[in-house]
């Protein structure tokens, strides 16, 4: 058997010179190799050492050889052979025209994937005004806007009671959760009748939502309170359609950018808004006996505009109702209130609470008021 060794190959004067001339001309490695009787580990080691590198022009001649090659395979892959200058050309009007593929593939007797294969390999794209133009043309349409009710999983097709109530709850201790593709509405209370209401206003209103009893065994303080062993009950709907919806019509839900556009809300049925308000009052209203034995109606939330908004509503809707502040360590507490006899019994027959306790204790009030008044 012949072992002869190949001969080590040194780089001269020469020979460097060389490489460098093919490099200028764009050359690729293998181009070079083939030329030079060598491998191209050799050749790109040696431009590597010797830092032979293109210039400006030799890169944009090597880049333009590289897209004509990529195309011209492309061409022969996707049987793009058809496309002559002329129809190139006039494939370029039509998309000046802001034709959509297939209309242009309908006005060249072709199909749409041709037209789209082209308009890729060839560069055949709008130029930036007609690209805005083409998005202001379609948002005027709808497509690019959100529409108010989506014809999918999540739509909003009617206005009634139990979107007033969900949309309060919302607005309350509820949450909106909008993560692009995918959202959800969500209620988490210590409260079983309340959670109970919220599910089946999501159920009656057309929805199929999703409760859970959850024990939370973590020790934690809340307001100088320790708890433990929390029972939460959760009520969830996943729908990124119905969130689009109602942050469309009704706006931000969360708590610090809730905010009741009073003008719209008075526009829709009583049926719709006095329930919205019993699910506000559940989620952050209450009501107490004081220590001169008189009944106290109270909303509070930190959200002064979210506050203002809902005394305005009820103004216009009859009540008598003081909106004053309380500051409570680095934040103001916002609170509507009242103690008159008249607003309270108002309050029970008009909205009313859902939350067990909260109703029985304003029944009972008023029950005891009225023996009084009649004894």
């Amino acid at each position: 058997m012949n072992n002869q060794k190949k001969s080590k190959f040194y780089w001269n004067k020469e020979s460097l010179d060389s490489l460098r001339e093919h490099k200028k001309q764009a050359l690729s490695y293998k181009e070079i190799a083939e030329k030079m009787r060598l491998s191209e580990s050799q050749i790109s080691n040696a431009c590597f050492k010797y830092r032979i590198l293109l210039d400006d022009k030799s890169r944009k001649i090597a880049l333009r050889n590289a897209q004509l090659k990529g195309i011209k395979s492309n061409i022969e892959k996707h049987n793009l052979t058809e496309w002559s200058k002329e129809k190139i050309s006039y494939l370029k009007e039509l998309k000046n025209r802001s034709l959509s593929n297939k209309e242009i593939a309908k006005e060249l007797s072709t199909s749409k994937s041709s037209v789209d294969n082209a308009c890729f390999l060839f560069r055949i794209l709008l130029s930036p005004e007609e690209r805005r133009k083409k998005r202001s043309e379609a948002g005027q349409k709808g497509s690019l806007k959100l529409r108010p009710y989506y014809k999918k999983r999540g739509e909003i097709n009617k206005i009634n009671s139990e979107l007033g109530y969900i949309v309060g709850v919302l607005f309350g201790d509820g949450s909106t959760i909008d993560k692009g593709n995918h959202g959800s509405a969500q209620l988490k209370t210590v409260n079983k009748s309340f959670a109970s209401t919220f599910f089946k206003a999501l159920k009656d209103y057309g929805f199929d939502p999703k409760y859970q009893i959850r024990t939370y065994n973590k020790i934690f303080k809340k307001e100088n309170r320790v708890y433990n062993n929390v029972v939460y009950h959760e009520v969830s709907y996943s729908s990124i359609y119905f969130v689009k919806n109602i942050l469309s019509l009704f706006g931000p839900t969360d708590t610090k950018n809730w905010k009741i556009n009073v003008e719209y809300i008075l526009s829709l049925s009583a049926e719709f808004y006095k329930p919205m308000v019993r699910g506000l009052f559940d989620s952050e209203g209450c009501f107490w006996i004081s220590k001169d034995k008189k009944g106290c109606l109270e909303f509070s939330s930190t959200n002064r505009t979210g506050a203002e908004s809902l005394h305005l509503l009820l103004s216009h809707l009859g009540f008598d109702f003081r909106l004053n502040s309380v500051k409570r360590g680095g934040f103001y507490e916002y609170k509507i209130r009242t103690k008159k006899l008249s607003n309270i019994k108002k309050f029970h027959d008009e909205i009313g609470f859902s939350v067990d306790y909260k109703q029985e204790k304003l029944k009972d009030f008023l029950k005891d008021t009225k023996q009084k008044e009649t004894g």
